[in-house]
Parts: structure tokens; C-alpha cells; sequence
């Protein structure tokens, strides 16, 4: 196991002691030791009933590079040990399933998740404190928002060293209530249009004869599609200079609506489920319509309006929302867009730069300004956050990781609350927490 730690001087690296033999086969590979499995005695997990969907959205088959965290195991003498951390990424694009899609700490095929316990039990205690207005919450805004009725969710994942990257610890409060998220669900139509890119590309090499003319005519809305190879050119697919701009532009509605309109919910549900990020037992990350609303379209974006028109709007089964998450499912977003996991890693990298460009040029970072006022400065592009607000409601989910100051996490705060403006001025999300 690798693990890194922090001092004043420099940030030092190092290799543990083998934690022992492990009795394994040559070149075996054993997923970490810590994760949670079933003991003796213990009683079985109730598996929580799935809900059901509507036939209109159809799960459609999406491929990834597969990409598995590890403990590697050498042969000494006879007897298998420890010998640190890897991925195993496969070579070709392999079908995906939320089995295959754990950032580390849920359990699709039960609807459960993992905690840390220690770490679970500190946020826990930290978030009592909180509740009843104990130091340092003895004040505004704290006093105010609990006094509000305030309803809060969370999810803190530490990604701190190599090893924890790898096997995340979780933390959560209410983690799995689905709350309406307004623009923070825009996260999926981010993740979808580059998983139809990506699934485009295996079908024109896996299926050449799929690609008919009038199939690329429709594509060529949002593509660039060549001709690449040699005796046998296949199509590629690249997003055109229009996608591009409004997945640039999508914290705004028009940007964010028409990605999600040349994409359709039906595809969007089918990434989402496929990929754990919404689970038929728990929830999770959903987007049934657009964002735009009528003056909008009609200053703004008109052309969205025919997109909107022609939209199927469908609602989350589980929360009834339009625009849904859970804590959990935006730390699992977070999560695995830090592993390199959702599609691949170079998708992962573009995904990163889209979210850092927009807090640069288009939509201020309220995580960015809340670590500021905290006294936690912001370093370069290493933050990649997404904030919904709603009247009575606010979401934040980030991931960031602060090389100098040995931390990494992903974030996830939802609150309902009264007292919005005085809330989102003063502790801006993110001042409250301690690290």
C-alpha cells in the first residue's frame, strides 16, 4: 500500500510494511481486504424492492474501458503477499453494468453502500453539533439555518492518498433522500453526451453497416463525423463547434437544454441506471426535462423551444423529480469522474476541464469562494464542483484535491432550508465544515 502524508517541509511518499501473506495463487489479484463482506452470524441486509420504469425508456447497451482497483499480490517463498495498489483497465471497450461501476462504496446488487465507521461516526458527531447549535454553531448563519427547520443531506468521500483513491471511505448523513437538485443534475447530461460519443465510435467500428446515411445526417447535428483508416475507413465521431459551446456553456439553461434535447431522456436514463448512478432501490442522479424555461427560450434560445417540444418529460420514479440526485449519487459521480472510471480516462480529463472552465469564465464557484473565506485557498484548475439552487434549496458537490495541503475529497452537501440568502452569503456552503 502506498500512502502519502503532509508535513510543513515537503510531502513525503513511502511504501508499508506487507500487511502479511496472503494465500493466493501466481499473479492472483484480491480486491481490498477492507471492503465490507458478510461475516459469520451476522444477519443478511434486507434487499430493498426495485421500482419499476416506464417502457418508453428502454435500457440501451454502453460500453467503457473497464477499470478495476486492486491489491497486488507477489509470490515470496511459496506464500502470496501484499505488494501495493493497482488498476487493472481493460484493453477493449467492455459492456457496462452498475457492477462494474462502484466507486468503492456501494453495493448495486443489494441497494446498500459502505461507511467508513470512523469517519461516519466523526461527520456524524460533527453534524449533532450542528443540529443543536453547539460551538463553533452557536451563531448566524448556523443558528439560523438549523432554526429554519433546515433539512440537510451529506456525503464526504476522502480520497487522501493513492490507496484511498483507489478504496475510497465514505461518510453520510441522509445520504440516499432524493431531493429535487435543479442544475447539479446537469452533471448527467455532461456524462451522457460524452458516453454517446464514446458508444458511437464502438458501433461504427463494431458495425460499420449501422451507420446508414440518414443516421449520420441526424448525428451531424452534434458531430463531426470523418472517415479514418486505411482499406476499410470507419466513421469517428467527434462533438461539432455547436455541442462543444453549450456543453462549454452548461451551467446556463439554454446551454444545458439543448445537450439534454439532442440527446433525449431516454438515452440519459439508460447511462445513468447502467452506470449506477441512479439505482431502482436507492435513487439517485436523474434528468427527465430540460432547464430552460419560456422567456428564456424565446430571448435566449429558440431553437431549444423545438427541441423541448419534441422532448419525452418523465419524472424520477422513486422521488418524482424532473431533476433529481441523492448525496450519494453526486459523491459517486465525483468519485468516479476522479478515478478516470466514467467512460474512460481521457473522458474523465475533458469532463474535469469543462466543469474548471466554466467556474473560470461563465459560472462562479461557490465551493471555490466558500474554501477562500475559510482560510483554504484554491490551487490552479483542482476543483471540479456543480451547485443546484432552487428558492428553498441548495446542492453542492465537488471534488477537489489540494496537493499542498495533503487533501482530496468529494463533498456532497443538499440542505432545504428557509433562510437562502442569508445562508448561501455567509457560510457559502462550505465554510462550516472542518477537514
Amino acid at each position: 500500500m502506498y500512502v502519502r502524508t503532509h508535513n510543513k517541509a515537503k510531502t513525503v511518499e513511502w511504501k508499508a510494511p506487507s500487511p502479511g501473506p496472503l494465500r493466493a495463487t501466481h499473479e492472483y489479484y484480491l480486491r481490498a481486504p477492507f471492503q465490507a463482506r458478510p461475516g459469520l452470524a451476522q444477519p443478511p441486509t434486507p434487499v430493498p424492492k426495485c421500482v419499476t420504469f416506464s417502457g418508453s425508456l428502454p435500457l440501451l447497451p454502453h460500453f467503457h474501458i473497464r477499470k478495476l482497483p486492486v491489491i497486488v499480490a507477489v509470490r515470496r517463498q511459496d506464500v502470496m503477499y501484499g505488494d501495493g495498489t493497482k488498476w487493472l483497465t481493460s484493453s477493449v471497450p467492455l459492456q457496462m453494468a452498475p457492477q462494474s461501476m462502484d466507486p468503492g462504496f456501494l453495493d448495486s446488487g443489494r441497494g446498500t453502500f459502505r461507511v467508513n465507521p470512523p469517519l461516519d461516526q466523526k461527520l456524524k458527531s460533527l453534524l449533532a453539533d450542528l443540529l443543536a447549535n453547539k460551538p463553533p454553531f452557536d451563531n448566524p448563519p448556523y443558528t439560523t439555518f438549523v432554526g429554519s427547520g433546515a433539512r440537510i443531506s451529506v456525503a464526504l468521500v476522502d480520497l487522501s492518498t493513492n490507496a484511498k483513491l483507489m478504496f475510497p471511505h465514505l461518510a453520510e448523513f441522509r445520504s440516499t433522500v432524493e431531493t429535487e437538485a435543479a442544475s447539479l443534475a446537469k452533471i448527467a447530461a455532461l456524462y451522457a453526451a460524452h458516453q454517446l460519443r464514446f458508444d458511437l465510435n464502438r458501433e461504427a467500428r463494431q458495425n460499420p453497416r449501422s451507420m446508414t446515411a440518414s443516421r449520420l445526417a441526424g448525428l451531424r447535428t452534434i458531430f463531426e463525423i470523418t472517415q479514418v483508416g486505411g482499406a476499410t475507413p470507419v466513421w469517428n465521431f467527434e462533438f461539432n463547434s455547436k455541442l462543444k459551446e453549450e456543453l462549454n456553456k452548461l451551467c446556463h439553461n439554454c446551454g444545458a437544454s439543448f445537450v439534454i434535447g439532442k440527446l433525449g431522456t431516454a438515452y440519459i436514463s439508460s447511462v445513468l441506471r447502467q452506470s449506477g448512478l441512479y439505482d431502482c432501490r436507492l435513487g439517485g442522479l436523474w434528468v427527465g426535462t430540460t432547464y430552460a424555461g419560456s422567456k428564456e427560450m424565446k430571448e435566449e434560445c429558440p431553437d431549444v423551444a423545438q427541441l423541448v417540444a419534441k422532448l419525452h418529460h418523465v419524472r424520477d420514479p422513486i422521488g418524482n423529480f424532473y431533476h433529481g440526485a441523492t448525496a450519494l449519487s453526486a459523491a459517486a459521480f465525483f468519485t468516479l469522474l476522479a478515478q478516470g472510471r466514467l467512460v474512460d480516462d481521457a473522458t474523465c480529463q475533458n469532463m474535469r476541464n469543462v466543469l474548471v472552465y466554466q467556474k473560470n469564465d461563465l459560472c462562479e464557484s461557490r465551493f471555490e469562494t466558500g474554501l477562500n473565506n475559510a482560510g483554504l485557498p484554491v490551487f490552479g484548475g483542482n476543483v471540479f464542483s456543480k451547485i443546484g439552487v432552487l428558492p428553498t434549496k441548495v446542492h453542492c458537490s465537488r471534488r477537489d484535491r489540494a496537493a499542498e495541503a495533503g487533501l482530496a475529497l468529494v463533498n456532497v452537501l443538499f440542505t432545504k432550508l428557509l433562510s437562502l440568502k442569508d445562508f448561501m452569503e455567509k457560510s457559502r456552503c462550505v465554510t462550516w465544515q472542518r477537514y
